[in-house]
């Protein structure tokens, strides 16, 4: 049995993204301290880098979490709520052999690539109808690849990374405004009637929902 459960890998999922919403949060009062002594607001720019590596960490957040659940899942964990999965192939003894499996079908180097056509195909080889990751990332497919597109936009500076960026901003707002940032399109209002009180919150809380599905 996984030394760690399901549970715990949602709660601590759950935990790293209120963490990191609360910093992109206090990060509008954020200040330093100038060479003549004075205290100075960071200004827009330096918020919209943080909101940005919020976006990248929450994402990675995701990754982790697909992972460590999947394998353990692979070991015979259970949920909260019971219902196990139901395996298509014989239970792994324990985590690493269940992920030394995996990067042996699917993995480039020494690791795995957690989009959500990726997540799919893995899920398919090992569990019945691919559940319970195949419905729930299936209801997150256009926010995990969009959250995937502005992570790398954060991250590279390449000419395609700006045009998929580019791409989503004028998917969402009809256009690409002037001088716009991944921080800045993050803080941009959510879709209506979604509640969240701008775009990382809506993301972030599309994941947290889609972790709720596959460890209920």
């Amino acid at each position: 049995m996984p030394a760690r459960s399901v549970a715990q890998c949602r709660s601590l999922f759950e935990e790293r993204i209120d963490s990191l919403l609360q910093f992109a949060d206090e990060s509008r009062g954020f200040h330093f301290i100038t060479p003549n002594g004075s205290r100075t607001h960071i200004g827009s720019r330096r918020r919209e880098m943080i909101v940005g590596m919020t976006l990248l960490h929450s994402h990675i957040a995701w990754e982790d979490f697909l992972e460590t659940v999947f394998v353990r899942f692979l070991c015979g964990a259970v949920p909260p709520t019971g219902g196990a999965p139901i395996l298509i192939r014989p239970r792994f003894s324990n985590n690493a052999s269940a992920m030394s499996d995996m990067l042996a079908s699917f993995g480039s180097g020494k690791f795995l690539n957690w989009s959500e056509s990726n997540t799919l195909r893995y899920a398919a080889r090992y569990f019945h109808l691919g559940e319970p990751f195949a419905t729930s990332i299936g209801s997150v497919k256009t926010t995990s690849s969009e959250m995937n597109v502005i992570r790398n936009r954060f991250a590279h500076r390449s000419l395609f990374s700006r045009l998929e960026f580019q791409r989503i901003v004028t998917s969402r707002l009809g256009y690409v405004p002037r001088g716009m940032t991944v921080g800045r399109f993050l803080t941009g209002a959510a879709p209506t009637g979604t509640g969240a009180s701008n775009m990382l919150d809506y993301y972030t809380s599309e994941l947290k929902v889609a972790a709720s599905a596959i460890v209920p």
